[in-house]
């Protein structure tokens, strides 16, 4: 996908219309560097942090040369 060997984070597959991650404006190729302002490394960190959230959860996202937090509304 064209990122550095020592990202790190969650790279976006797919989004689905309409879901709650579409609304927060996130893209397929669109990495998750950091949920809840804590580093993630992973699926299962990202998971983790979303399972412990609440009704929303802070992103930062990663998308080409700009990184910028984002909302995300847990479902």
């Amino acid at each position: 996908m064209g990122l550095p060997a020592e990202a790190e984070g969650v790279v976006v597959v797919n989004v689905k219309p309409g879901s709650s991650a579409a609304e927060a404006g996130l893209r397929r190729g669109d990495v998750i560097v950091e949920a809840a302002r804590q580093p993630i490394a992973g699926v299962a960190d990202l998971k983790e942090v979303i399972q412990g959230a609440g009704d929303s959860v802070l992103l930062l996202i990663q998308r080409g040369d700009n990184t910028f937090f984002v909302v995300l509304e847990t479902e």
